[in-house]
């Protein structure tokens, strides 16, 4: 199972609790951190799409949580 998060495992918080907790293992993480622009929600729904589990743990000025939502329905696990 392949886990995708965006936000920065380097600081406290969610994404540095998850990256513990999961040894570094089956997780990947993107966002301003390592080159992503979150804000360009096509090609984040691009990237994950193969990923079984989306979470977003990043702070996006002007970011519209329900379009980020809505590109993350193509993840393999998707459910609602």
């Amino acid at each position: 199972m392949k886990i995708i998060i965006t936000g920065n495992p380097n600081y406290e918080g969610l994404c540095k609790g998850l990256y513990k907790a999961y040894n570094g293992n089956q997780l990947e993480f993107i966002g301003r951190h390592n080159g992503w622009d979150m804000q360009d929600l096509d090609a984040v729904a691009d990237y994950i799409k193969d990923y079984f589990f989306a979470t977003r743990s990043h702070f996006c000025n002007n970011c519209v949580n329900a379009q980020f939502i809505n590109c993350t329905k193509g993840c393999a696990g998707y459910s609602h």
